[in-house]
């Protein structure tokens, strides 16, 4: 149906914007708002009912099943383990300044705010994207990206050292 297909979470959700607008990314680094890692899509869908369903490509250039909402200014995207009834949630990539942690950082922070909150990073790249995570907090992960003042050739965006200049562009719930 059409409200299936909106993508904004309105009307009867309201409690769950109520908590987004707090502006943190829920305790434990497992959820944001309803969207849970691990849950069932239908669980997710009786407490979303306004999601937009999709696909994207990933990096091994195969498609992958996607719900998406925006919440609190924010797109929220899970990805699901498959496109089936019994699908659950694998992932959750929150782009967006509006949602953060509770030490206060998100989309737009920079590398040298996440480690002054959460220590030395650990950072890999895939197909020229930059992750970062911290041991602290199992389950977080951030998307960084180079300022144009300062780029690096892909294959070398997680060398040492990494400058702090480097910003967030999507933060992610992954499985710890």
């Amino acid at each position: 149906p059409e409200s299936r297909r909106q993508g904004d979470h309105r009307g009867r959700d309201q409690a769950h914007l109520g908590v987004l607008r707090q502006e943190s990314l829920v305790s434990g680094a497992v959820a944001v708002g309803p969207f849970r890692l691990d849950e069932p899509l239908t669980e997710l869908t009786t407490s979303c009912p306004h999601l937009l369903y999709g696909w994207v490509l990933i990096s091994d250039g195969y498609p992958v099943p996607t719900v998406a909402t925006r919440m609190a200014g924010t797109t929220i995207t899970a990805y699901a383990s498959d496109s089936l009834s019994t699908a659950r949630l694998t992932r959750v990539e929150v782009t967006g300044p509006g949602l953060r942690t509770a030490e206060g950082l998100g989309v737009g922070s920079s590398l040298a705010a996440l480690q002054g909150a959460y220590g030395p990073p650990q950072a890999s790249e895939s197909d020229c994207v930059l992750r970062v995570w911290f041991d602290p907090r199992p389950g977080l992960a951030f998307i960084m990206e180079y300022p144009a003042a300062s780029p690096r050739e892909c294959g070398n965006l997680s060398e040492p050292p990494l400058p702090g200049d480097l910003r967030v562009t999507s933060v992610l719930l992954v499985p710890r």
